[in-house]
């Protein structure tokens, strides 16, 4: 098994762990303007926050490399950090909108149905893209989540229906 979908779980789906260098493997990947600048602030900001780390070591005479390393991550971490939080807001805002259904789902349903409702809430948040992209995956379980509150209204309803008729 790859690492990848292991590494998306475990994000909860915030971060696509397969995307990692995937455009510049594929070579077919036509770059926008915002796709560019995006990434160009993230190499020079990794760059510059290299030069001040080790600028600062140098500083109180440290001359080791594994401390210029740990300054290269630390700046190429916190600028991916800063170029995916708009991504990640948004997973976060989906994962929201997902969690409001389940919410409403639980409400509407039927004391004698509440196992097979979250046995069924189980099974949609497991579900997965095929290509086990992340936000594939947040939106195939948002749209069957909102066909599975659809027809749990329906259900209700019928059954509200179907009791006032046998109450008349």
């Amino acid at each position: 098994m790859m690492l990848g979908p292991i590494l998306n779980r475990l994000s909860n789906n915030l971060i696509d762990w397969n995307r990692v260098g995937e455009l510049l493997r594929s070579g077919r990947h036509r770059y926008s303007t915002h796709e560019i600048v995006v990434r160009t602030g993230i190499v020079v900001s990794t760059l510059m926050g290299t030069y001040l780390g080790t600028r600062l070591l140098k500083r109180f005479n440290m001359n080791c490399w594994l401390a210029y390393l740990s300054s290269f991550l630390l700046s190429f971490s916190v600028s991916h950090a800063i170029a995916i939080s708009p991504l990640v807001k948004k997973r976060l805002d989906m994962r929201s909108d997902i969690d409001v259904l389940i919410l409403e789902i639980r409400e509407l349903c039927y004391p004698g149905l509440s196992e097979n409702i979250e046995d069924l809430i189980t099974r949609i948040c497991k579900l997965e893209a095929k290509n086990n992209a992340s936000s594939a995956t947040l939106g195939r379980n948002s749209s069957m989540m909102v066909l599975a509150n659809f027809f749990s209204l329906m259900w209700r309803s019928m059954g509200s229906i179907t009791l006032l008729s046998c109450s008349a």
